[in-house]
């Protein structure tokens, strides 16, 4: 059952049927104890681990009465929480019997109050439990606002014979938690939890505990916990009978704490500010009293018990010698003779603390105990309240004032619209002050103290309104004193005052209003124009400062365009004199001139004339403009241009920069160009094919004509002789041609590559990369692209070719060509192209040695094949040795592998396929064919011509710096390669430089790197990288890493097997797999 009675209903009341049963004496028996009240109206709650039972919310009285909340057997959470008791102002648990119960969930509990003033009375709660692990207590108090609990009874068990209990399943963290307390309230005030009569079982791990750390908000403070007739049986499991952390102030008084054998203490004070134990019985194993370092004070008065451990601030034992004299059953005493009651809780710690404090003084406890007389001869009540109302000094009610209480208890609140307040439920022994407060307001009677009354009080206050002074000075720009300026009061007053000779003014006004000062004065000008106090709450000063008015003249000044003239100066005469320059807008000014000044405006600029010349201005009385505008004489840029000489006609030569144009030098080679002065101007002469000696010429800030004369050059200029090539895929090769035009005179390199598109270089052609040389008079250069004729069916196909790295001259417009691979597959052939002799030792010929085959060597190599007929075994061994007599061939050998040891002699890292190998190889191969007439003479030319550029490459003269000693060049390089060198070759390889001091020789560091790189010892030692480094680079025509490999794995696992066979390709079956690869099929044909 769940209800939230907010705004529906002030109380509720659940009744059961009457039972006349009581709870049993505290120290009866078990089995009376556990017996029971003989409720017959129960209500069995099961709404499981996440549900509450009855839920209850928003009430000023609540009182449940004559109900058993009975368990189910083998249930361990018969409900989150059985009774929850919210925002309830006066909740009442009173004759109910609480059987078997259990809550085992983080937040359960068996009875729970929040924000509530919970009373339990004449209840017992009978093998009832929850979870210590999580918490957990039976009774459950969060930001409570009053804890009572009466003549009621926590036993481990009951009688029913279907469930004795559920202690046997958990134990309670403890029976009653005290939690976080509620803030105070002006009508609720105290905070205060009262156990009386009660009987805590041993069931609990802590029979009573005080959390408040533990639960949000933070607690306000805990003004008192009394405890009076309690008897314990103390837990056996180590613990304690109390644990109290974080109370303003405690009494426990008449109490039996026992049973127990294996406990830590009856009490366990932690952070408590006073505490009061008297007549405590602490017996069997709960004979230990603790007290914390952050307690201030403890007192133990007439108790039994065998250790007290207090490191309390102070500790004070006593044992009076008649029970007269203990001060806390004196009060109870004089209570019940005066009154007939028990003390209620406050009064009996106030007046037994008031008693203790005196001490060893005897006359003071006289008197206290007088006061006590006295106070119980008026027949007080418990409680009283204070109420009282706040006018001002005209009698009208004031609302907003703060009014705090302080003394015995602290809260405060505001008077209302009646400038009412109100203080309630406080304790009458103790002694309170109320104080009003409020801005800009005094009190008659600034405080009043009521000290134990014996009702209700009243505390009325009277408040005036407190007065202030507005005042100031009127200052001018010299600090001076201004008579006779005018100050006007506006806002919650009007009214206006002159300065006096020394220039002061004065108002006196009300505080809270809202006020405003302004100053005025003939031809002054007031820094602050206005000064405004708003809520006023003490004297204020407002001095104002007035300054004499002054005026500007200002203008701009703009060229015959219009356009802003910078940096021009303008003079100011007459009055005054000065001088500034105009800024990037055109614009000066002149301000700060006293009113009724003469003043004169005269521009000037160099090449420069003004209209008007000048502007005056007689009795100057407000700011004032004068524009002027500035016209520019003109001058001439002017030259010629020549090649080698002779005048250059048809050149172009532009204008940039404050003016645009173009002029075309005549018959002579002569231009000119007339511009304004002052601008900044950049001649640049064009024309096709010529490189001029001077890109441009610039000249800033024109002041006067100027000569720009340039030499012209005519460069060398290199293209493809068309902008699109097409080729059928049949035709096997195309011849492509580099023209150069402009000057032919001297030599010219170009390197030319491609870019793949939907064609692609390692399968629809050979990688296209070499360079061309073009020596002194010659005008066109070709190279053959290798068409490969696969069986693909991928129609027609394009790449782009590319020219550049020029060495000196430049590239035409056609420096990129598309080249177009015709398709002329139409269906899928039944075998792939490689399969046949004389296809597969033509493209050997061209993978390997970049050349297409002499007709020799492609019959005999292809003989190989065909001799062995059908004889599939004899094919694929002929195919492996032709492919590896490639690789070993005197043409790559001298070539390839040549290129292949330059690089790793070099920098101990192979070359990259086609930027690197590729091109080096193809430079030194150019024209070379291995038994053709003068082969070894050009062959041996183009390794001397290629190594010399080798060395000179800068990645090579950064790895070995050409201030570098023969000897350290030497050295270093051979240390690079390995050490294949032998003393007397190294020396050898020092002779080359002929004694000279440093090793930039580049002729004789190429001999000393052909020495190392052609030596047998290095040779022999990169045989075999350079064999499995090929099968890359020829069959695939692809880096090892690169995809579809991501690293050198393969690369590793074959360089591995070869060593392995001593370079036995046959038995590593190297060139076999490769050849039978999907990757190379897939370049001619289906795999």
């Amino acid at each position: 059952m769940q209800k939230d009675f907010t705004g529906r209903a002030s109380s509720v009341t659940i009744l059961g049927v009457e039972s006349s049963t009581p709870v049993p004496p505290l120290t009866a028996p078990g089995r009376v104890l556990a017996h029971g009240l003989d409720l017959v109206s129960e209500f069995a709650p099961r709404t499981g681990d996440l549900g509450i039972a009855i839920d209850i919310k928003g009430l000023q009285g609540f009182l449940i009465k004559d109900i058993a909340f009975i368990g189910t057997p083998d249930v361990t959470t018969d409900a989150l929480i059985t009774l929850s008791l919210n925002d309830i102002s006066q909740a009442t648990i009173r004759h109910c019997e609480f059987y078997g119960l259990s809550s085992l969930i983080e937040g359960g509990a068996i009875v729970q109050s929040v924000r509530s003033n919970l009373k339990i009375e004449q209840s017992v709660f009978l093998g009832s439990t929850c979870n210590s692990g999580v918490y957990s207590s039976v009774v459950q108090n969060i930001e409570w606002k009053g804890i009572t609990i009466a003549d009621a009874i926590f036993l481990d068990y009951g009688l029913r014979a279907e469930l004795y209990g559920k202690l046997s399943v958990s134990a309670p963290f403890s029976w009653v938690n005290i939690g976080n307390a509620a803030a105070p309230e002006s009508d609720s005030p105290r905070r205060e939890v009262v156990l009386r009569n009660v009987f805590l079982d041993e069931g609990g791990l802590i029979g009573l505990s005080s959390l408040p750390y533990r639960y949000a908000p933070p607690s306000a403070p805990i003004d008192l916990l009394y405890i009076t007739g309690l008897y314990m049986n103390v837990s056996n499991l180590g613990t304690t009978g109390h644990y109290l952390y974080g109370l303003e102030r405690v009494l426990v008084e008449k109490s039996h704490y026992g049973w127990s054998h294996n406990t830590d203490s009856a009490i366990n004070l932690l952070s408590v500010g006073n505490a009061i134990l008297d007549q405590l019985e602490c017996v069997d194993a709960a004979n230990r009293i603790r007290a914390d370092s952050t307690t201030e004070k403890l007192t133990v008065i007439n108790s039994v018990y065998t250790n007290l451990d207090s490191n309390a601030q102070e500790t004070k034992v006593i044992t009076t010698a008649t029970p007269e004299d203990d001060p806390v059953q004196y009060v109870r005493q004089q209570f019940l003779a005066q009154l007939g009651r028990d003390p209620d809780a406050a009064a009996h710690f106030y007046w037994s603390d008031r008693i203790l404090q005196c001490g060893e003084v005897a006359q003071c406890v006289t008197d206290v105990r007088a006061a006590l007389a006295a106070y119980l001869n008026t027949a007080p009540s418990a409680n009283f309240s204070i109420a009282g109302q706040v006018m001002n000094e005209t009698g009208a009610v004031l609302p907003g004032v703060i009014v705090t209480l302080g003394g015995s208890q602290s809260v405060a609140t505001q008077t209302d619209a009646d400038g009412g307040y109100f203080f309630g439920g406080l304790p009458t022994s103790g002694s309170y002050t109320v104080t009003p407060t409020r801005v800009n307001y005094n009190f008659e009677a600034p405080a009043q103290t009521i000290t134990t009354p014996n009702g209700d009080q009243t505390a009325d206050f009277t408040a005036t309104l407190n007065r202030y002074t507005l005042n100031g000075h009127v200052l001018d720009a010299t600090g001076q004193g201004l008579a006779g300026a005018t100050v006007a009061l506006s806002g919650s007053a009007s009214a206006t005052a002159t300065t006096d000779a020394g220039g002061n003014y004065s108002f006196v006004v009300t505080a809270e209003g809202n006020y405003a000062l302004t100053p005025s004065q003939t031809h002054y000008t007031f820094a602050l124009t206005k000064q405004a106090f708003n809520n006023l709450s003490d004297n204020e000063t407002a001095d104002f400062e007035a300054t004499l008015n002054r005026h500007t003249i200002s203008g701009r000044l703009v060229n015959a365009s219009g356009n802003a003239m910078a940096d021009t100066v303008v003079s100011l005469s007459g009055s005054q004199s000065a001088g500034t320059t105009t800024d990037v807008s055109g614009d000066y000014s002149f301000a700060d001139l006293p009113a009724g000044g003469e003043y004169y405006i005269t521009p000037a600029k160099t090449h420069y004339t003004f209209f008007p010349a000048s502007a005056s201005f007689a009795d100057l009385g407000a700011n004032k403009t004068a524009n002027f505008t500035g016209s520019l004489v003109s001058y001439a840029i002017s030259g010629r241009v020549t090649n080698n000489g002779q005048d250059l006609s048809g050149v172009t030569v532009l204008l940039s920069g404050s003016q645009s144009g173009s002029a075309t030098t005549d018959a002579n080679g002569n231009y000119s160009f007339n511009v304004l002065a002052e601008g900044s101007y950049t001649v640049t002469p064009a024309k096709t094919n010529y490189l001029f000696s001077a890109a441009s010429m610039t000249f800033n800030d024109l002041s006067a004509n100027q000569v720009a004369d340039f030499g012209a050059t005519l460069q060398s200029v290199l293209e493809f002789n068309a902008a699109s090539y097409s080729v059928t895929e049949g035709t096997r090769t195309i011849t492509v041609t580099v023209e150069r035009t402009g000057d032919t005179s001297s030599a010219t390199e170009v390197t030319y590559s491609a870019t793949d598109g939907s064609a692609q270089q390692r399968s629809d052609v050979i990688p296209v990369i070499g360079r061309l040389r073009f020596e002194p008079g010659e005008t066109s250069k070709s190279f053959i692209i290798f068409i490969t004729d696969d069986a693909h069916v991928e129609g027609d196909e394009s790449l782009t070719l590319e020219l550049g790295n020029v060495v000196d001259g430049t590239l035409g417009n056609n420096s990129t060509a598309t080249l177009t691979i015709v398709d002329n597959d139409s269906g899928q052939p039944v075998s792939n192209p490689i399969d046949g002799a004389e296809f597969f030792v033509r493209q050997h010929y061209r993978d390997f040695l970049n050349r297409d085959p002499d007709a020799d060597g492609l019959a005999f190599w292809s003989s190989q094949i065909t001799s062995c007929g059908t004889d599939a075994a004899c094919i694929a061994d002929r195919r492996m040795n032709v492919s590896a007599a490639f690789f070993l061939s005197i043409e790559f050998q001298q070539t390839g592998f040549l290129v292949h040891r330059l690089y790793r002699a070099s920098f101990a890292l192979p070359p990259e396929h086609l930027s690197e190998f590729l091109l080096d190889t193809r430079t030194i191969a150019q024209g070379v064919v291995v038994n053709a007439p003068g082969w070894e003479q050009l062959l041996e030319a183009n390794k001397t011509t290629f190594i010399e550029s080798f060395v000179a490459r800068p990645q090579f003269t950064k790895a070995y710096p050409l201030d570098l000693t023969p000897a350290e060049f030497v050295n270093q390089l051979n240390s690079k390669a390995g050490g294949p060198l032998s003393p007397s070759e190294i020396a050898a390889a020092i002779e080359e430089f002929e004694g000279t001091a440093t090793s930039k020789a580049i002729a004789a560091r190429a001999r000393v790197l052909r020495r190392i790189a052609e030596s047998e010892t290095f040779s022999r030692r990169e045989l075999n990288s350079a064999f499995v480094l090929m099968q890359y680079f020829g069959y695939l025509q692809r880096n090892p890493d690169e995809a579809p490999d991501t690293n050198l794995d393969g690369y590793d696992f074959w360089l591995h097997k070869i060593n392995d066979f001593n370079g036995d390709f046959r038995s590593a079956e190297m060139v076999k797999s490769f050849l039978v690869s999907a990757e190379y099929r897939a370049r001619f044909g289906a795999p």
